[in-house]
């Protein structure tokens, strides 16, 4: 008994293969889009209950601390600062030595001011001093690697017209913006201040934090919550909580007690 050839295996023809190729690579690139932004999705949220167990921290902190938030050392006349100077000391007037004593105080670990979103640069700087023993961040360099993101500075103006240094909270509103993504704005329009319906359109997105590629923030207020704000005019009134209000001492102190001004941020200081 023999069989017909027409019942052994076909391979397939040029043409088939082609379009079975076709139509996997049409698969991938509908995918893919799909796939990295559920990731960011995913990222969001881990960085908002990174937020959230800051919150926790500063009013365990603040608790402690007859009702204040944490500061470092403060100089009048001073502008602020931003990371650790003369190897692993902090300097006067620093930013980020105020979130550091969260770390000091063993409130939360360092890891949790990394936003997962940001992807951690080639190291340029390697210290001799361990990390555990560093009183503020920068012990690598870029100084993104260890901080991510921004605290509202508690150091008042030259002027004096910050009267207090972050109170907890009942001198400050509930809409008050505590910390939030880091904000690297573009130039050239990354310090201008103008009010909110005076900015361009399309400049609107360069002053969002570039964490979450310059889609938005998340935001911790004052009275606990995590927000995602798709604009960085998010704070008390809708000020710009990146910049100090307008007609203010420029762009390092904010101009009146409930004006938020989150730090660190380029281009202000080289990192």
């Amino acid at each position: 008994m023999s069989y017909s050839n027409d019942l052994k295996p076909r391979a397939f023809t040029l043409v088939e293969l082609l379009v079975v190729i076709a139509i996997i690579a049409l698969l991938v690139a509908i995918l893919l889009p799909v796939l990295a932004a559920a990731r960011e999705r995913a990222n969001r949220i881990k960085c908002a209950a990174n937020l959230h167990q800051l919150g926790i921290a500063l009013y365990i902190y603040a608790n402690d601390n007859k009702g204040i938030y944490p500061r470092g050392v403060y100089v009048p006349g001073k502008p602020p600062r931003a990371f650790a100077s003369n190897e692993f000391r902090s300097s006067e007037n620093s930013i980020t030595v105020a979130l550091c004593r969260l770390v000091l105080s063993r409130l939360v670990p360092r890891e949790i001011f990394l936003c997962p979103s940001v992807a951690p640069l080639p190291s340029t700087y390697t210290t001799t001093t361990p990390v555990e023993q560093w009183e503020d961040f920068g012990w690598e360099r870029p100084r993104r690697n260890t901080l991510n993101y921004s605290y509202a500075t508690p150091y008042p103006g030259t002027n004096g017209k910050q009267t207090e240094y972050r109170p907890y909270p009942a001198r400050l509103p509930a809409d008050f913006a505590v910390v939030a993504d880091r904000n690297d704005p573009l130039p050239p329009h990354g310090l201008a201040n103008p009010a909110k319906d005076k900015v361009v359109p399309q400049w609107m997105q360069d002053r969002n934090s570039p964490n979450h590629a310059r889609k938005g923030q998340n935001v911790l207020y004052n009275d606990g919550r995590v927000v995602w704000a798709s604009t960085p005019f998010c704070g008390y009134n809708e000020d710009n909580i990146y910049t100090a209000d307008p007609n203010g001492e420029g762009n390092v102190f904010p101009n009146h007690r409930a004006d938020s001004l989150l730090l660190p941020r380029e281009p202000i200081w080289d990192y």
